[in-house]
């Protein structure tokens, strides 16, 4: 089946590698990489275009609504599949602007550092349209086990269903945001307390209830928290409150205003949080997808042997071989004190990463796999494929390795 991808940010390099191995897949992007020809010859296309924030809290669908008079143009025939994060009733408005076209919202449920990966293996796939539509765009992933849910729905269902999924996951965040407060007022180890919680057999998932990470951030979970919000008329409901409570600037202001000193002159005393060491951030949280004002652009390549792009690019290298290793030991402290008390308690945590060593031409990086085991069978013992995102200090984060 030939495949077109418009949008070449994370989920779109996601689909386009995660295609390639069973279909005919061209991607494109308003940034010069691909051809708009390729799209307009494809018997279906997945549009992976980014849709920001407003100031109002919807979703902006400018990008969306741009892809579907390009295509409406171009006298597009074929499926139009919409992976993009979408404000509900988007779908409904597209096909009374453009009835030619046939659309299935196919919404993406990918974390960032791990995008690759779970693209190629999703958990469920959601799909709305018309079931003849939606039997051909399933027919794009037909190696998924058939053990993995399809669920079918109406546009306004997947609408909604996208928004709550990444709302839920921001309260979890605030739910240990909170506990994590009232633990610090009592002088109580948050770890402890919030590890009775996660290892319940209801629960048995520390990925949003771990202490110490702050409020939620990223891309989508905070703009589609706050989009889910925009649509409830009560003030007092709890998706507002996620905003007001959870969102990591929201988090970091409580924080500076509970740090003052017993100097300051304060109507309320609630007790001082001390950070004497910065926690090292986990991969997940070091992982950043937003170009930066160094200068130099950020760019998406295959490595072919010239010069590595600056930090924040993603990179492919083929056919790579190493028999080296570099282990580097991190640690951090957080302390903190009950006000009015002069003893400081401190909980210190120790991590140790392993990079495997690649020189190339007269540079060197080091990659960091999540599973070094797979790096030894894959890279060690054999050669391999990895796709990544540089960092500073030469540091590579694998994003995929084959």
């Amino acid at each position: 089946m030939k495949i077109g991808i418009i949008g070449w940010g994370s989920v779109g390099n996601a689909a386009v590698l995660g295609l390639k191995p069973y279909h005919d897949v061209s991607g494109y992007d308003i940034d010069g990489r691909g051809r708009w020809s390729d799209v307009e010859e494809s018997e279906i296309v997945l549009i992976c275009v980014q849709t920001d924030g407003n100031a109002d809290g919807t979703l902006d669908m400018g990008n969306v609504f741009d892809v579907a008079l390009k295509l409406d143009k171009s006298n597009f025939k074929g499926l139009v599949v919409i992976k993009s994060t979408l404000q509900p009733g988007t779908v409904d408005e597209l096909e009374s602007i453009y009835p030619n076209i046939r659309f299935v919202y196919m919404p993406e449920f990918l974390r960032e550092k791990d995008a690759i990966e779970w693209f190629a293996n999703p958990d469920r796939i959601i799909a709305s349209g018309s079931d003849n539509d939606i039997d051909l765009a399933l027919d794009c992933f037909s190696w998924v086990p058939e053990g993995i849910p399809r669920i079918r729905m109406k546009h306004i269902e997947a609408e909604l269903g996208k928004l709550a999924h990444n709302a839920y996951i921001a309260t979890k965040v605030t739910f240990t945001c909170e506990i994590e407060r009232i633990c610090r007022s009592k002088n109580a180890n948050p770890i402890p307390v919030m590890e009775t919680v996660w290892t319940d057999r209801r629960v048995k998932n520390s990925s949003h209830l771990t202490p110490g990470l702050g409020g939620f951030d990223g891309k989508c979970v905070p703009k589609d928290t706050r989009a889910l919000a925009s649509l409830d008329l009560d003030e007092e409901s709890m998706i507002k409150i996620l905003n007001m409570r959870g969102e990591r600037d929201e988090v970091s202001k409580r924080t500076k205003r509970e740090n003052t000193t017993k100097n300051e002159k304060i109507g309320k005393k609630i007790g001082i949080i001390i950070l004497t060491t910065m926690l090292i951030l986990s991969p997940i949280m070091m992982l950043n997808w937003d170009l930066e004002d160094s200068g130099d652009e950020p760019i998406h390549m295959i490595w072919d042997e010239g010069e590595l792009p600056p930090s924040g690019s993603v990179i492919f290298f083929e056919n790579l071989n190493s028999k080296e290793t570099h282990t580097e030991n991190y640690q951090s402290t957080t302390c903190y004190r009950e006000y009015g008390s002069s003893i400081e308690s401190c909980d210190t945590t120790y991590r140790e990463i392993t990079f495997l060593i690649f020189t190339l031409n007269e540079d060197t990086i080091y990659a960091e796999f999540q599973d070094l085991d797979d790096a030894i069978e894959k890279c060690i013992i054999n050669s391999c494929d990895i796709l990544g995102q540089m960092e500073d200090d030469n540091i590579f984060y694998i994003l995929d390795v084959r």
